[in-house]
Order: C-alpha cells, then structure tokens, then sequence
C-alpha cells in the first residue's frame, strides 16, 4: 500500500498539486475530491509501474484507487470517491472507472448463440449420465431448460453451494417457482428473479413461462419432475448441485461457457 501511495505523491509532484505555506515549505496533501481519482487513474495509465511496467490491467489501477481511499480514511479524511451529497459513489468517478475497465479489458471473449439442437445434445448427454448421475441429474436437466426458455443468467437460478454462500432472500428458491393455476393442472409458470446483473437496485422482477409440446424439451415438465423427485421446502435453493458424487463436475464446470 505505500509504494502505491508514493505513486499518488509522484501524480501530486507532477502536476503541482500540492498545498504549501507561501514560502513554499510544508508541503501538504491538498483536500481530495474524485477529480484526484479520475486524473490519477489517467496518470497511471500513462507511466510504468514500480516494476517498470506499463499498467495494462483494470485491477492494477483498482489496487492503486483503493490505497489512496485506504489513505484519506486512515488520516481522518473524506472518501475521495464518494459524493458528500448522496453518500454513495461520485458517478462522474464511477464513469470513468467503467471506460478505464473497458480500455483496459483486453480481447473480449467469443460468444455463441445456444441452438435448441446444441441443448438438445446437452440434455441427452446429461441423462444418460455423460456429465453428471444420481439426483443431480434432474437439477441439471431443469436448470439448462429454464435458463434457456426464460433467458437466464447462471446467477439468476442456481446458486454456487449452499451453507454460507447460499441466501434465500437472493438467490432462487423452490417458493420462486409458481404453477398456474395449480400444480396438476399447469397452464404456465411464474419465476420470480430476484437478483440479476440489469437489476442494480434489487427490485426483482417476474417471469412468465409457458410449456412446451416436447415433453422432453420442455421446462414446467423438467421443473415437475424435480419437483415430485426431490421435495424441498420453499426457501430451499431451487436447485442443488452439492449432491453430485466426488468425481463429477461442479456447478461452475456445468455450466461452463
């Protein structure tokens, strides 16, 4: 933490920016604001790094942001990135930060579209015990239908484990699962999302999901089955992948891109 504030001092020397009496002694740190952050981040993007080299990850950048807030709390003094007239993150800081991570992301990653023919491979690989057996079968196979019919994140309806990683007031539980107008005799169901990545303030949101004329492709019928297999109370997670054997593959190397 101290290299990356003596970083901050040489960003102060460089652009003479520090208070001083008007004899020009007893140099000072002036009052931080966010405009320090945004210009410091841009200072670091632009000179090399204690090791000699350029900073070419957001990360390092976060690393040397963070030491300098780490710095103003510890001397007594105002988070430089939080706006004093809302408490929360100054949104010219937070705008800035976002280009930096996006000039700095590196090479994006190479997404491909799900065909229903590649979830068909998928599910019929998982049934027949390729990628995973026993009761986790039936979590995998509702899991990739309803994430591909409603348009679901991972994140969105399944959890990495339970115990403390696993928190029914966010994550997806059996109770977010509504069949309409009655178990027997489901016209659609209701899934109730209540964190996603679009969904910064948490509000939630429902979704509507009809069956489909495949009973092998169809996510009310995979949900049902589930269901009937492996009763669960409402606030249990929706679907649970810590059954799985020790040689079979976790959640993340289920779903893996």
């Amino acid at each position: 933490m101290i290299s990356r504030v003596q970083k901050f001092y040489a960003f102060l020397t460089r652009h003479r920016l520090w208070l001083a009496d008007w004899n020009g002694a007893n140099l000072r740190v002036p009052p931080l604001t966010h405009l320090h952050l945004i210009f410091f981040t841009g200072f670091l993007c632009q000179t090399l790094s204690p090791r000699g080299f350029m900073m070419t990850t957001y990360g390092s950048v976060c690393a040397y942001l963070s030491a300098v807030r780490a710095w103003a709390r510890a001397n007594n003094r105002p988070d430089p990135a939080i706006d004093p007239d809302t408490n929360l993150p100054h949104i010219r800081y937070l705008r800035f930060c976002k280009a930096t991570k996006r000039r700095l992301g590196g090479k994006a990653l190479s997404r491909k579209p799900l065909s229903p023919e590649s979830l068909r491979t998928m599910l019929r690989l998982a049934r027949i015990g390729a990628v995973a057996h026993g009761p986790v079968v039936l979590d995998l196979v509702a899991a990739l239908l309803l994430a591909f019919f409603a348009l679901l994140r991972v994140s969105e309806c399944t959890t990495p484990t339970k115990g403390a990683w696993f928190d029914a007031e966010t994550h997806a539980t059996r109770g977010d699962i509504q069949f309409v107008p009655s178990y027997d005799n489901c016209q659609h169901i209701v899934f109730t999302v209540k964190v996603s990545k679009n969904d910064q303030h948490r509000i939630g949101h429902e979704l509507v999901i009809y069956p489909s004329t495949d009973p092998s492709f169809c996510p009310i019928a995979a949900l049902k089955r589930l269901f009937s297999a492996d009763p669960q109370p409402p606030s249990a997670p929706l679907f649970d992948f810590t059954r799985r054997a020790t040689n079979q593959p976790t959640r993340a190397r289920l779903f893996a891109p």
